[in-house]
């Protein structure tokens, strides 16, 4: 079975895809091509570099312990004010939040670019646990990009859309990371988990992207990718989504064999807060429940499969004690079948 798996973004939210994997793993199911956004492209890299399931389980279950225990994003010291400045406008409303966070984010000259966060721990890990030669030769895996255009303007779009949620944003460009250098396959992964501000852009093509989760903002068509995987032969797409009120709708895509992976309960109480609070009690919750929600899911399909299996055996059987041709059964009425096996006997 051919199996899709789109990844959303969520920052330390994403934690709850590791437990995902882990349930995979448990059921021994392999993903033909992965689609992954912000944190979410990240965690699909770990997935594709693996060459199983059984073993990506095992490194992101690693990854995620090294960020739930260990400081891997730390803030650059000469930006911290203007890091607390733009926490504080967080948790504002309306125009004293826009206010603010334009004032975190206000050019700093030859500065503008540089995000408030120093990713340099961030990408010591994935060096170390993502090769670039299994990286290339592994599933293949699509990211998000958003083109990016300047620090006032993400910042404007950054708290407009994603924390105000009250204006729509152009489209997220999709990169197909196999098809890039070793250098830029690295760099695709980190511009697409850049969060405007916090963490600087990335050069992919001779062109700045930043946090490929901005796009399109209300169709989600950004950071919850599946267009790259649409029309490619798939026999189901497994989309996790790390919220429950995803503004993503499975009614636009009617000609695919979606299954969402949506959270039981809420995981994240404090909105950008916790999604930029890499706290290790938190992240350690989010795994057991991504984990548990995703065996919850897979042993209904496991039932369903069993119970498909079950009525195509019987299907058979009812076919050769009738005489009936192959197929011929649906168009007869269960009285006239009755009839049938009443005369055999």
């Amino acid at each position: 079975m051919k199996v899709g798996l789109v990844l959303s973004g969520g920052g330390a939210k994403g934690a709850y895809q590791a437990g995902i994997i882990e349930a995979f793993a448990e059921y021994n199911l392999e993903v033909t091509m992965i689609s992954g956004a912000s944190i979410g492209a990240l965690n699909g890299a770990l997935v594709s570099a693996s060459g199983n399931i059984a073993i990506a389980a095992e490194r992101l279950a690693i990854v995620w312990d090294l960020i739930a225990t260990k400081d891997i994003l730390k803030i650059n010291s000469e930006l911290y004010p203007r890091y607390l400045t733009m926490l504080a406008a967080a948790g504002l409303t309306g125009v004293g939040q826009l206010g603010l966070g334009l004032l975190a984010g206000w050019a700093e000259g030859s500065k503008a670019d540089i995000g408030f966060v120093d990713t340099s721990p961030l990408t010591d890990v994935l060096n170390h646990y993502i090769n670039p030669q299994e990286l290339s030769q592994g599933t293949p895996l699509y990211v998000a990009l958003y083109p990016y255009r300047g620090r006032l303007h993400a910042i404007k779009e950054f708290i407009t859309g994603e924390v105000m949620k009250r204006f729509d944003t152009q489209n997220s460009v999709f990169k197909h990371v196999q098809s890039l250098s070793f250098e830029e396959q690295k760099e695709a992964l980190l511009a697409s988990a850049a969060i405007p501000v916090l963490f600087s852009p990335r050069k992919v093509g001779g062109r700045l992207y930043s946090d490929g989760g901005q796009g399109n903002y209300k169709k989600a068509q950004g950071n919850t990718p599946i267009t790259p995987l649409l029309d490619q032969g798939l026999d189901v797409i497994l989309v996790s989504h790390l919220e429950n009120g995803s503004l993503w709708n499975i009614d636009d895509f009617p000609n695919e064999n979606i299954i969402e992976l949506r959270p039981s309960k809420k995981i994240a109480e404090k909105g950008i807060r916790d999604t930029l609070g890499f706290d290790a009690g938190s992240i350690t919750r989010w795994r057991a429940q991504g984990k548990a929600d995703t065996v919850q899911l897979l042993e209904k399909l496991v039932r369903f499969a069993r119970n498909r299996t079950h009525l195509i055996e019987s299907r058979t059987v009812l076919q050769d004690k009738v005489g009936l041709s192959n197929g011929s059964l649906q168009s007869r009425s269960l009285e006239q079948t009755m009839a049938k096996l009443k005369k055999k006997e």
